[in-house]
């Protein structure tokens, strides 16, 4: 949990990649392409990082989306891949679950999909049912289509990858800017060990794979004291630091289930912040270090301090309320297209004004912000005292970024007043509130960084976190056409399919390849030309399956050709495609086996 390490590491899902990290997108389709997919009813992922397409956060923020989520091409819910760019038809078509009773709000294992294609009087039923990942291929059309059930997180831990822990990334908008975000992750035997494994997650997939540990189910959070023998050690954690919180919170296969898969954005667009009650992250083991709260306020309750604006002036009061702040950012369920209730909390007990005697006491690198009812962590995380860093580590060295914890909720933005209300009303609300929140994180600065001012927006680079949690298949409304069972749109447009004409003759199909002999026998050299360099290469077959990757020892010098030889290959007669990859591009061609 160091503040340097992790902010300039390129972080990638563990999960399946945008098929443009391999093979982008052209013109005209090409074999293995993904289309884009877009969702109509039902939620589940499919074992996929699934990624909404660009246009999709501004529908949802305007309130102009009507259920239809559209994804990026290779990364939704389900696969639809090209098999054979020259038997495409242009259309509009559809992905359709179904089971023996439509009527109900259950998805049966033994459940299948239909493909239709508008105008087209033909229906494709599936082979098999979801209960296992298929491959179905469907020449009529050039595509194939992959679809699978998979199971709950931990409901198998040794057996499931990742224990459905799919992974989460972190982007930042401009690469020229600071890349800021850190946080504090797990750590067994320090004062950050904040997570415990059980036989639920022998292997701590749910500590470590969301964002390099950064990012935590809120589930899997300790709320315990930390108690070594006769002594109680301090620690930090997100949790409610409460006994209450058994009641709502043990970690178990059952409480992942409900965990949903987020985008949260930080943003110093102000049009896009959300209104947020602010929590108290004091907790009783600061407090019984001599570093109370503001009003003595509780764990997890409404910070007691005046509610602020968005307005230049923070410190402007907007009403008589307390407890109401701005999250300088949005979430959304990337399943659903819902806005989601995002929230935070900060130590109040790290405030000079309340305070006044800790700079005399602890050396601070940054002023404490943890009484200002703003979104503005710092980067300090233990710190020294000013007389001496040799004694023991108590609660109150603890500063963890002041304690601006991140709590990400499956609630709709829309009803963020509700617990806000309950918490003004009583301060037990806390074990309702804890029962909706879905992840967390414990941010600070890393060294050297320094947020915007308030007037300017706090962020000083745009930032997406994203998180997947493995998800099976459910009934869930949408835009209503399937009796809400999963149902998904696809188009293949007029543009990207690829005339007779077009596709040319065998020597110089599909592009800007020339391929010889063709047709070949299995025991002779395949030539390939390009008008440029060829820097990789792959082979598929008609239906669409890679049967061959060249190395880079195997790719040609300069602008010779690329030669395989076929007899050690051993490739069965029939249809080939080959995309190679050249300093122009992609190019596709095609070739016969006889």
């Amino acid at each position: 949990a160091t503040a340097n390490s992790f902010a300039n590491t390129p972080l990638f899902p563990k999960g399946k990649q945008n098929s443009s990290d391999t093979i982008p997108q052209l013109t005209k389709y090409n074999v293995a392409d993904f289309l884009p997919i877009t969702r109509y009813d039902g939620v589940g992922i499919g074992g996929h990082f699934v990624e909404m397409q660009d246009s999709m956060y501004q529908k949802i923020l305007s309130g102009n989306f009507n259920g239809a989520i559209t994804y990026k091409a290779g990364n939704a819910p389900i696969e639809v891949k090209v098999i054979n760019p020259l038997a495409l038809k242009e259309g509009d078509y559809e992905v359709a679950f179904f089971d023996k009773n439509m009527t109900d709000s259950g998805l049966a294992t033994d459940a299948q999909w239909k493909l239709t294609k508008k105008g087209d009087p033909n229906t494709v039923i599936s082979n098999t049912s979801i209960a296992t990942l298929n491959e179905q291929l469907i020449p009529q059309y050039g595509l194939s289509i992959s679809i699978g059930q998979t199971k709950e997180p931990a409901a198998d831990p040794l057996n499931i990858p990742n224990n459905g822990a799919i992974g989460g990334t972190i982007t930042y908008k401009d690469a020229t800017k600071p890349k800021w975000f850190d946080a504090f992750a797990d750590k067994d035997d320090t004062p950050f060990d904040f997570i415990k494994a059980g036989v639920w997650d022998p292997n701590n997939q749910f500590a470590q794979n969301f964002v390099h540990g950064r990012w935590y189910p809120y589930v899997v959070c300790d709320y315990k004291p930390n108690i070594s023998g006769a002594i109680t050690l301090p620690y930090i954690t997100p949790a409610w630091h409460n006994n209450r919180n058994v009641n709502y919170y043990i970690p178990s296969k059952n409480s992942l289930i409900s965990i949903n898969n987020i985008d949260l954005i930080f943003t110093p667009d102000k049009s896009k912040w959300s209104r947020c009650p602010v929590v108290e992250t004091n907790n009783k083991m600061y407090t019984d270090d001599g570093l109370p709260s503001k009003g003595g306020v509780g764990n997890m309750s409404l910070r007691n301090d005046f509610s602020i604006g968005t307005d230049t002036n923070p410190d402007a009061i907007t009403d008589s309320t307390r407890g109401k702040s701005w999250f300088p950012g949005y979430a959304v369920d990337v399943e659903t297209g819902q806005r989601l209730m995002v929230f935070f909390g900060e130590n109040s007990g790290y405030d000079f004004t309340e305070n006044p005697l800790l700079g005399q006491v602890y050396q601070f690198s940054q002023t404490p912000t943890g009484g200002d009812m703003i979104w503005n962590p710092t980067s300090d995380a233990i710190i020294k005292t000013q007389a001496s860093d040799t004694i023991a580590i108590n609660a109150s060295r603890l500063v963890a970024g002041c304690g601006h914890y991140v709590y990400v909720t499956d609630l709709p933005y829309a009803d963020w007043k509700m617990p806000y209300d309950a918490l003004t009303a009583s301060p037990s609300a806390q074990q309702s509130l804890i029962k909706n929140i879905r992840w967390a994180s414990m941010p600070f600065l890393p060294k050297g960084i320094n947020l915007l001012s308030y007037q300017d927006g706090l962020i000083p680079n745009e930032c997406s976190i994203k998180l997947r949690i493995d998800n099976p298949y459910k009934v869930e409304k949408g835009v209503g056409t399937n009796n809400f069972y999963p149902a998904y749109h696809f188009k293949v447009n007029a543009k990207g399919v690829m005339s007779a004409k077009e596709s040319g003759s065998q020597n110089t199909d599909n592009q800007l390849l020339t391929i010889y002999p063709n047709p070949i026998i299995n025991t002779q050299t395949l030539h390939v030309n390009a008008t440029t360099l060829i820097t990789g290469a792959r082979v598929y077959n008609q239906e669409g399956k890679e049967v061959y990757r060249f190395q880079n020892a195997e790719l040609p010098l300069e602008n010779a050709p690329l030669e395989w030889n076929l007899a050690t290959a051993k490739l069965p007669s029939g249809v080939y495609f080959i995309v190679a990859k050249t300093t122009k591009g992609w190019n596709t061609g095609k070739f016969v086996v006889q």
